[in-house]
């Protein structure tokens, strides 16, 4: 099953539903339109991921690189296979100007989350986000309910192209799938957008 953040064990609540769609990549998989979000997407949060006690993850630092950013739980099977998803993506297209990175909404100790991302081999910075952090990164609305994995793809621009949440429909039928199809296709706009202003 796909989990959801229960208040019993975290104090706050993730949200997950699809917001903007690469409506092609996402007829694959049901079908159906997916959420619009404005024209371009929205903008990322400014939110510092927290990597340690004393140093945090600036996302800004990653503007002109294709950003995909998963928003996990450490006891979710479905998160572990995104962590998978995502190291094997960062290995493939690191090189191509992806850049991946994780953040964990456990309350549990930084500590813990290094031996998580040691224990899954993540090649990418893996972090912490509190309550309100990951509320705003996720653009959670008041009393949604959040299931995890909440994925987001971010383009060049620092722009929210897509985002999905665990139960989407999407990341039910094939969560490996699911991201792997839409992180190829923003490397592609990527790509084209880089070919087109060299023209």
């Amino acid at each position: 099953m796909h989990n959801r953040i229960s208040l019993s064990r975290n104090p706050f609540l993730l949200l997950r539903r699809p917001t903007l769609a690469f409506a092609a990549v996402l007829a694959l998989f049901c079908g159906t339109a997916m959420a619009q979000l404005p024209q371009g997407g929205r903008p990322l949060p400014d939110v510092p991921i927290q990597t340690s006690a004393t140093s945090s993850l600036d996302l800004k630092q990653y503007r002109g690189k294709s950003l995909v950013i998963g928003l996990i739980s450490t006891v979710c099977q479905h998160c572990v296979t995104a962590i998978q998803t995502l190291r094997e993506l960062q290995t493939k297209y690191g090189t191509s100007g992806l850049q991946v990175v994780a953040a964990v909404g456990d309350p549990i100790p930084i500590s813990d989350i290094g031996i998580f991302a040691a224990q899954q081999k993540a090649n990418f910075p893996v972090g912490f986000l509190n309550q309100p952090e990951f509320i705003k990164l996720a653009a959670l609305k008041p009393g949604q309910r959040p299931f995890v994995p909440i994925v987001l793809f971010v383009d060049r621009k620092g722009m929210v192209r897509v985002q999905y949440f665990g139960d989407d429909q999407i990341m039910k039928q094939d969560v490996r799938a699911a991201i792997t199809l839409t992180t190829e296709h923003l490397l592609k706009d990527a790509a084209a957008a880089t070919a087109s202003a060299k023209k």
